[in-house]
């Protein structure tokens, strides 16, 4: 849906709008439902910050070998980096809004199909 210059998607979980994009930057607006988790993924070139303005978002981050994983639990002003090639989910405690940051260092393109994704994103009950 355009709305304003924003670009808003339905995702399984709730919604992303993209406010801004520009070289190898981007920002969108992430409005996720209690119990929503989004597909353990990766981004080949792109780092991906997470900064919660209100709600509770668990992010789990696998290391090496995908049988180590690291999990964060950010809320309200806080935020976590996840780097590129490594893959990462989210998952929703409380309903949350949350600003999700993407960019490239070093001369990579920031480009919206650098994901690389192991499953599917969802709901629990």
């Amino acid at each position: 849906i355009q709305n304003g210059g924003k670009m808003k998607q339905t995702k399984v979980w709730g919604t992303t709008t993209k406010l801004f994009e520009r070289n190898e930057t981007s920002t969108h607006l992430i409005e996720i439902e209690a119990g929503g988790y989004c597909s353990k993924h990766m981004h080949v070139s792109r780092y991906n910050e997470f900064f919660v303005l209100r709600g509770m978002l668990e992010v789990i981050v696998w290391r090496e070998d995908s049988a180590l994983k690291d999990t964060t639990i950010i809320s309200d002003g806080e935020k976590t980096i996840v780097e590129p090639g490594v893959y990462h989910q989210f998952r929703c405690m409380t309903p949350t809004t949350a600003i999700e940051f993407y960019w490239a260092e070093d001369g990579e393109e920031c480009l919206d199909d650098d994901i690389q994704r192991e499953t599917f994103g969802g709901k629990s009950e």
